[in-house]
């Protein structure tokens, strides 16, 4: 699977702001952008928003926990309930509580905005059962992501 990944930044052209937007294959609710580089090669460097959306399928009824690493700004959301917000310089300060996801397809999206300076970073985790601690699977249906400012 691949996640797709949209990053806008506005710019003014004939006095309007304009989203500029790039957009790029990825396979994990992860990323990072040290200071001052721009979050990809076509847009400015600064402060951005990104949006994973997705789906996580399951063979069975499976209670997960999520967490965050990294420093900015997330929320997680699964079947459109928020289940993990957190912000500040260490996103893993908050841990959702398990959450029961259904047997096939569970809508997932990510948000996340970048710090105002310094670097970037995110990657989401999750853990339960017999599954110890780690990235979401990378197989699947396909994510698309969507970064902008």
């Amino acid at each position: 699977s691949s996640l797709v990944l949209r990053n806008r930044r506005g710019h003014k052209l004939s006095g309007k702001l304009n989203p500029v937007s790039d957009t790029r294959a990825a396979r994990l609710v992860a990323l990072h952008v040290p200071a001052g580089s721009p979050p990809t090669p076509f847009l400015e460097p600064g402060p951005f928003e990104c949006v994973w959306e997705g789906f996580l399928k399951l063979e069975i009824n499976k209670a997960r926990s999520f967490d965050l690493r990294g420093r900015g700004a997330a929320e997680v959301e699964i079947a459109g309930n928020s289940v993990l917000e957190a912000s500040g310089d260490d996103l893993h300060a908050a841990t959702a509580t398990p959450v029961q996801l259904e047997q096939g397809l569970n809508r997932i999206l990510v948000r996340y905005r970048s710090p105002a300076t310094g670097h970037a970073e995110l990657r989401l985790y999750w853990s339960g059962g017999e599954t110890p601690r780690g990235p979401l699977p990378p197989a699947g249906e396909p994510w698309r992501v969507f970064r902008r400012n």
